[in-house]
């Protein structure tokens, strides 16, 4: 027969393992939630940062430009050009730019290299012919058909803007800053501009030949999922997303950079953003293992704590029908204020009733034994008397006897006397 403490154990062990691990897959739901919520807004805050540098780069790089056109060697129309473009040489060689120039309010550029070219057309010369600082995207040399990124400002002489100082760089000078801009082990950034032709990339082969992953899906169901996030881009928010790229899921924050047509992608694979995931689940079985012993441990105390009094109850309750009332209650299960309390103490109130009436009993058995004692001594004396009485009865008997034989004697003697008158 099972006991008490194996059915207790045996119907709630069950029961709260069903629980700890219900808590404990609430917990990692609530925790994969989390830890996913804030690995995407990381990653978007990443993206955000990261088009803070970009930004900060262009600008550093127009600024730098615009105090070399407020120089006097670059603004004073009176001295020669050819004297402009020797300075504008160093600062070439300085620099690192291909080339720079400085463009007539025709559009006409003369170069450090020799070259002329219209730049009429070109918005590193458009919007610096308006007062504005200008870089253009990756764009396609009119000089030798490589790509380029240009950079202009106006030239002011009196607060007239008199042409546009350019400078030209390597078209994959955008993929050197993004570069820099990366998550975890393998993330990488790139950014599109206003149609979402690629202009900067980690792969700059997708520069050079001007990679539109919108135009690219329309024939390539491959592009859909990168397409569909680069159209979110291109409505300027600010935020996350995933695509799928070679077969492997990527999760991206993208963020607009402030005052260019551009935007800031940062993506990385599923498996390295959501990293601190995979970690937790691939904690869990040994947290649903402990949860699991936690529970069985406190089954079994809690089956042990409800068990325990009620055998020792049970037991009392045994030797209490054997007649012994001698046994004594612990007191911590008297002062119990649950129904084990209320059965110890009826208990310990039948057994207090009992050893009474018991008491009682044997009280007045003594009394009784007493009696009898004083009883049987009592009729000891009276036996004793009653001999006496006997013992002198029959003596009185025997003077009887001797009396009558007497008279007999005396009668056969008043016979004789009788006879010896007549």
């Amino acid at each position: 027969m099972r006991s008490l403490k194996t059915k207790i154990m045996l119907y709630y062990m069950p029961l709260f393992i069903a629980v700890c691990l219900g808590l404990t897959w609430v917990v990692y739901s609530k925790a994969a939630s989390t830890i996913e919520t804030e690995s995407r807004n990381s990653i978007a805050n990443v993206a955000y940062q990261g088009a803070k540098i970009v930004q900060s780069r262009i600008d550093a790089e127009l600024n730098s430009l615009e105090t070399l056109a407020a120089l006097p060697e670059i603004y004073d129309t009176s001295i020669p050009i050819e004297e402009k473009l020797s300075l504008l040489s160093k600062e070439v060689e300085h620099k690192g730019h291909i080339r720079m120039g400085i463009a007539d309010a025709s559009g006409t550029m003369l170069a450090t290299d020799g070259t002329t070219t219209n730049v009429s057309d070109r918005i590193h010369f458009t919007k610096p012919i308006s007062g504005e600082k200008a870089v253009s995207d990756p764009i396609i040399s009119k000089n030798n058909g490589s790509i380029i990124l240009a950079f202009g400002v106006p030239i002011k002489e009196n607060g007239q803007i008199v042409g546009v100082l350019i400078a030209v760089r390597d078209g994959t000078t955008l993929s050197d800053v993004v570069d820099d801009i990366t998550y975890g082990k393998t993330g990488s950034s790139f950014l599109i501009n206003k149609n979402g032709t690629t202009i900067a990339h980690n792969n700059k082969d997708l520069v050079v030949n001007m990679f539109n992953a919108i135009e690219s899906s329309k024939e390539d169901s491959s592009y859909a999922s990168l397409a569909q996030l680069e159209q979110q881009m291109l409505e300027g928010q600010q935020g996350n997303g995933s695509y799928i790229e070679d077969g492997v899921n990527k999760i991206v924050g993208f963020a607009p950079v402030e005052g260019r047509n551009w935007y800031l992608a940062v993506t990385a694979p599923e498996d390295e953003v959501l990293e601190g995931l995979s970690k937790v689940q691939s904690y869990m079985p040994i947290v649903s293992v402990l949860f699991a012993l936690a529970g069985i441990i406190i089954t079994f105390i809690i089956a042990a704590g409800i068990a325990k009094p009620i055998v020792g109850a049970s037991k009392l309750l045994s030797v209490t029908a054997e007649g012994d009332f001698t046994q004594t209650i612990p007191d911590n299960y008297l002062n119990r204020k649950d129904e084990i309390g209320l059965l110890t103490r009826s208990i310990d109130k039948m057994q207090n009733s009992i050893r009474e009436v018991v008491n009682g009993v044997i009280k007045e058995a003594s009394n009784v034994s007493e009696t009898v004692e004083a009883t049987t001594k009592n009729m000891e004396s009276l036996d004793s008397q009653i001999e006496e009485v006997s013992s002198t009865t029959e003596g009185l008997s025997a003077n009887m006897e001797e009396m009558a034989a007497s008279t007999q004697e005396m009668n056969a003697t008043a016979s004789e006397i009788e006879a010896a008158i007549d």
